[in-house]
């Protein structure tokens, strides 16, 4: 960076480094500089500013960690998890959601979630989400019912469905946890 403010490649520089402090501790440290010329465009000082930037670091350190946890979390659940926004597109699903129906995670990231329901709740969908961004008045969010489930093969199915609804950088965005009930279903019939 350095060089090439010299040979003026560049007018200014900005680096991020780690430094070790005379106890010994480490600090993050930003540094920025700018070259100042005199009249003949020949090198005469240095301007730098040093911002202490260790709080920052450790944030997005934490954020890191943090991120991976909710993916081990997320990757890890036995029940379908899809991530959905006020549009009803799919966000983002769990390895659950493609054994459950069948898609590959890059057949429904995109799509609205209504592919994974029989046409008849399917085409009432859009309008639960609207008349919900609308009023407010809920048909399943926090409260969890069994609907009906639609396979890629076209087979359907019931399952327990909870909704919870969340908001990301003023964004909202609703987590669906899906669970097979086929065999309990199974057994409630044959009792």
């Amino acid at each position: 960076a350095m060089n090439r403010l010299f040979t003026g490649e560049d007018d200014h520089f900005a680096v991020e480094n780690r430094y070790i402090r005379k106890d010994g501790s480490l600090v993050w440290v930003a540094i920025s500089g700018s070259l100042v010329r005199d009249s003949r465009g020949r090198p005469e000082f240095l301007v730098s500013v040093l911002e202490d930037i260790s709080a920052r670091k450790e944030a997005e350190a934490r954020l890191v960690t943090g991120e991976a946890q909710y993916r081990a979390v997320f990757d890890s659940a036995v029940e379908a998890i899809a991530v959905i926004d006020p549009a009803g597109t799919v966000q983002s699903v769990n390895p659950a959601v493609e054994t459950l129906f069948g898609y590959a995670p890059g057949e429904m990231i995109g799509r609205n979630i209504k592919m994974l329901m029989p046409d008849e709740i399917a085409v009432q969908h859009d309008g639960y989400l609207r008349q919900y961004r609308e009023t407010g008045r809920r048909a399943i969010i926090g409260i969890g019912r069994e609907v009906t489930g639609r396979r890629k093969d076209g087979s359907v199915f019931p399952l327990d469905l909870s909704v919870a609804e969340w908001h990301r950088d003023g964004e909202v965005f609703f987590t669906g946890i899906m669970r097979d009930v086929s065999a309990r279903k199974h057994a409630e019939a044959a009792l």
